[in-house]
Formats: C-alpha cells, sequence, structure tokens
C-alpha cells in the first residue's frame, strides 16, 4: 500500500485550488499526502477537506501544511 505526495508552493487562489481538489479528490482519497508550501489558502483549504483528510499538520516557522487523506 502506497501512498502518493502532492507538492504544491502556494500555486494559485482559492477558485482554481477549489478546483484542483474537486477534480482530484478520488486520487487523494486512495493514500495521498498533499504538502502545501507558503499555505496562504491553508484555512480554505482545512474546511473544504475536513471531511476527507484522516490528519493535519502545520508548521508556522516554514509555513507548510501537511494534508493525509
Amino acid at each position: 500500500n502506497k501512498n502518493n505526495i502532492i507538492y504544491m508552493y502556494n500555486p494559485f487562489d482559492e477558485k482554481v485550488m477549489e478546483k484542483f481538489i474537486v477534480n482530484n479528490l478520488e486520487f487523494l482519497e486512495k493514500g495521498c499526502f498533499l504538502i502545501y508550501v507558503n499555505d496562504l489558502h491553508r484555512e480554505f483549504l482545512k474546511k473544504m477537506l475536513e471531511k476527507n483528510i484522516t490528519g493535519y499538520r502545520r508548521n508556522d516557522f516554514y509555513q507548510i501544511s501537511v494534508f493525509k487523506f
């Protein structure tokens, strides 16, 4: 059982991020880590994914959020 990793460096605004998540949610739920650096929209993602994630951690100093599916 392998986990995939998606790495994002604050790539886009909330509208585009929402489309990305909706289009890839099935893939994410198969077992994935979403690593989000310079995480300006982390609260938006947390709220959007709250029913899908099994874990979440954040490093305040480096502004990195990690979501586990």
